[in-house]
């Protein structure tokens, strides 16, 4: 009698910076499967054309039963720093962060789904094998 023995993996990923294209083609080549645990290591936005796609795309995955640990980075702290501001400043009033346009156009494009698995990132994972 042979058995198939279905052993978990822990995939890290990091700085995807907005390319979901290249996103989907890593995990497509990775062979994600629902015993795997995918670790993002920050950065999933700025810079590249489709920062919302990513959060998306990661948030769907982590709905549909996959198990995806979000750890912060720079770029994630940013965008939380702006949401935070943007909040607190009074309409017209202008704030003074680098880059406010690419922050304004990735905050807009985001859901409020998207942003609550922003705010689901921890500031550490630890991985008991490794």
């Amino acid at each position: 009698m042979s058995r198939t023995i279905s052993m978990s993996r822990t995939i890290i990923v990091g700085d995807v910076h907005g390319m979901l294209p290249e996103l989907r083609e890593l995990l497509k080549g990775v062979n994600l499967r629902g015993s795997d645990d995918l670790v993002m290591v920050g950065d999933l936005v700025d810079k590249g054309p489709d920062s919302a796609g990513v959060v998306r795309e990661l948030r769907t995955l982590r709905e549909e039963g996959f198990k995806v640990t979000l750890v912060l980075g720079n770029h994630e702290e940013k965008h939380a720093r702006y949401r935070i501001a943007r909040a607190k400043t009074p309409a017209g009033q202008v704030i003074k962060m680098k880059d406010v346009e690419e922050l304004e156009a990735i905050t807009a494009a985001l859901s409020p789904e998207d942003v609550a698995f922003l705010d689901s990132a921890v500031l550490f994972s630890r991985i008991p094998e490794h």
